[in-house]
């Protein structure tokens, strides 16, 4: 529904809500309908995707396939901007960006302590390389020892 003409233009606005529709998004689209008088209508979309790209059929799904058909005006979602999604719509720049990272249970749910880092490597390989850095000390003090016995000059008056 739109009316161009009193400048009231109605957004169909996209997001997967299980109920109340509330947050950060929510609260900027209310302002921005305040202010530029425009009304929002939300719903969900059917197959409850974000909005990939079937390369067989050459078509979108999810949120991206509504902008993409005109069944939506605009999506109000953390939704990636990727180069597929952007040949196919237009992202306005970002509000906010976010980190995502992996985490994963603890093989044998141990607490993290100091000896960690040591648990890295088996007690044997540990063991060889403390033996090859007391070696190479070892060497080096020799080296130094043996040029230093030679540069010094004894003097016996």
């Amino acid at each position: 529904m739109r009316n161009y003409g009193n400048r009231k233009l109605t957004w169909i606005l996209l997001t997967q809500v299980t109920g109340l529709v509330s947050g950060m998004f929510h609260d900027i689209m209310v302002a921005f309908m305040d202010n530029l008088n425009f009304t929002i209508r939300y719903y969900n979309r059917f197959d409850e995707g974000w909005g990939s790209f079937d390369p067989e059929s050459g078509e979108w799904g999810g949120m991206v396939r509504s902008l993409v058909d005109g069944e939506a005006d605009m999506i109000n979602s953390g939704l990636t901007i990727s180069i597929e999604r952007s040949n196919a719509v237009r992202f306005l720049p970002p509000i906010i960006s976010d980190v995502y990272t992996f985490a994963i249970k603890r093989p044998d749910g141990k607490a993290i302590n100091w000896l960690t880092l040591f648990n890295i490597f088996k007690p044997e390989l540990w063991t060889v390389l403390v033996l090859v850095a007391l070696l190479a000390t070892l060497f080096k003090l020799g080296v130094f020892l043996v040029r230093n016995s030679k540069s010094k000059v004894l003097y016996n008056p």
